[in-house]
């Protein structure tokens, strides 16, 4: 973790409550020591043994800059040693410098931690006595190789939660320096989260976020708060990203919708276990994700129908749409994606829409052949325009669709009306639709079939409904007289 790592106090071989005069001194030793290329000391409070540490000339004068200010001492202290009960402390310390970390970690465990017979752990309660080692513990497990990142955050917030963490501002800070418990706490907390963002204290966001909300403490509300506007402020910009690249090009808008359905994930999800699914803040946010993927659906879908595209764009709108649907929280957000939802079910079976209707032509024209018979006169129906008709109406992506759709219903009256139409067709005909059976490897002939039963929508809405009167109007164009 690069703040306890890269810690001023920790350059300059010092523990956290250094005094100026102490700082001072010090920076002057190192600056010498490196000028005579001399190795720093090894045996001071900078513990190689917690990891490697860099210490030139540069480093050395960017650590003492960054002690000037109370307000920076008091932040680097948050995150290095602090020597609160010389009796325990400087114990630990000479185990450290010893390169004894167990040891170390033993003596703040035992101070912060009361193990029962049964070996359950419990807190202790935080004293005058121990408060620093809640304290060091944290920072010591922060750095220790299998080190509980749990344990070790839960023991700093009780430290800065407990009425001592005066003693351990009044060791840093000048007495004129003004701060509280939520300050610094809310320091602490936000050094913290840029470490875990960044990937530099081996501790996932989520867990860190599990970790805050396991506890009370008097900055929880307000850290929580901002951190969860930074990830609606990101989610939000996410959005507008999308949304500018899907309305400069729709063509890609089915692969802009995927990015910002990945890239809002982690954010959605960190999100929602801060605040949790019910709060507005995390319900807007995940509405407008759903919102501009399902738009990004829609775009695509009907940019790709526009100009014809051959690729199969009805289940990768689908695909989106749904995507969409599992993120939505609202009801009208909801809504709204299950009537595209629907809509797209609907237009992945409009082939049937077409061979019901030249069913029913065929079946009117028999009605009424029975009726000219007495007359000697019959119908009957242009053929060509029948098959140029389907051929036009149901392209070969559209029979693809059908194939890998999972509603068994409709693809079964899809195969009967194949097989009807398909029947009634002379053989010349026949082969130019052949496309439409995809499940048969029979090329023989087709019977004529009896109209099924099925269950079949009654009425279609939208574009459906002006499809069907177009194809009523061309089919009875189709039919002519013959005596």
């Amino acid at each position: 973790m690069n703040t306890i790592k890269n810690n001023p106090y920790r350059t300059l071989g010092l523990l956290a409550g250094a005094s100026t005069r102490d700082i001072n001194r010090q920076t002057s030793r190192l600056q010498k020591i490196i000028a005579a290329e001399q190795e720093p000391p090894t045996d001071d409070f900078s513990f190689p043994i917690l990891g490697n540490i860099t210490r030139t000339e540069e480093t050395i004068v960017e650590a003492t800059s960054k002690l000037n200010l109370d307000s920076d001492k008091l932040n680097a202290a948050l995150f290095w040693f602090w020597n609160g009960n010389p009796i325990t402390d400087e114990v630990a310390f000479e185990a450290l410098k010893d390169g004894n970390i167990e040891d170390a970690y033993q003596i703040w465990d035992k101070l912060t931690i009361e193990t029962k017979e049964d070996n359950n752990r419990s807190w202790r309660a935080v004293t005058e006595k121990n408060i620093s080692a809640f304290h060091n513990s944290f920072v010591l497990e922060m750095l220790r190789i299998n080190g509980n990142k749990h344990t070790a955050i839960v023991a700093n917030l009780y430290f800065l939660e407990s009425e001592f963490s005066q003693k351990f501002i009044s060791t840093v800070a000048d007495s004129t320096h003004r701060t509280n418990i939520k300050e610094m706490q809310l320091d602490f907390l936000n050094n913290l989260l840029f470490e875990t963002r960044e990937g530099n204290a081996n501790l996932a966001l989520s867990k860190f976020i599990t970790i805050i909300n396991s506890i009370n403490f008097t900055a929880k509300a307000d850290f929580l708060n901002t951190v969860s506007r930074k990830f609606a402020n990101n989610i939000s910009a996410l959005i507008d990203t999308a949304r500018k690249k899907r309305t400069a090009n729709k063509a890609t808008a089915a692969k802009i919708g995927e990015e910002l359905s990945k890239q809002s994930k982690n954010d959605l999800e960190q999100l929602k276990s801060i605040v949790g699914i019910g709060n507005p803040t995390y319900s807007s946010t995940a509405d407008k994700v759903a919102n501009e993927i399902l738009q990004c659906s829609v775009d695509f879908f009907n940019h790709s129908q526009k100009v014809n595209v051959a690729n199969d764009y009805h289940n990768t709108a689908m695909k989106l749409a749904k995507q969409a649907e599992s993120i939505a929280i609202g009801p009208l957000t909801k809504e709204r994606i299950k009537e595209n939802i629907n809509t797209l079910e609907e237009m992945q079976f409009k082939a049937i829409q077409i061979l019901r209707i030249v069913k029913q032509a065929y079946e009117q024209l028999a009605i009424e052949n029975v009726r000219l018979k007495q007359f000697g006169q019959y119908k009957t129906i242009n053929e060509s325009a029948i098959v140029d008709l389907i051929k036009k109406g149901i392209p070969k992506n559209d029979v693809n669709l059908i194939k890998t759709s999972n509603n068994q219903d409709r693809i079964n009256e899809y195969k009967t009306l194949v097989n009807y139409v398909i029947g009634k067709l002379s053989y010349s005909y026949r082969n130019s639709i052949r496309y439409l059976d995809y499940w048969s490897v029979n090329t023989g002939s087709y019977r004529s079939t009896s109209s099924p039963s099925n269950n079949s929508r009654k009425k279609d809405e939208g574009d459906f409904g002006c499809l069907t009167m177009f194809i009523i109007g061309f089919i009875i164009f189709l039919i002519s007289k013959f005596s």
